[in-house]
């Protein structure tokens, strides 16, 4: 996370978003508050089931498996 002056941040704002968009960024004010500056991507879906998917060895059939012997407890 970089923090930026306020002095800087209105000095160079477009380097500072364009720095949001590797890492977040905080703008700090001599009184000591501080603002995040954090990239979302407007584009992506809001839904919370949306996950990565992962790599595995497991075969359908051991998935098939696990959920019968969950559903058998």
């Amino acid at each position: 996370m970089k923090t930026y002056s306020y002095t800087e941040a209105y000095r160079s704002f477009p380097m500072i978003l364009d720095a949001a968009l590797m890492e977040d960024v905080v703008i700090k004010r001599k009184n000591t508050n501080a603002f995040e500056v954090v990239y979302t991507n407007n584009n992506r879906s809001l839904s919370p089931f949306e996950v990565a998917g992962i790599s595995s060895d497991i075969t359908t059939q051991e998935i098939v498996d696990c959920v019968k012997e969950g559903r058998r407890r």
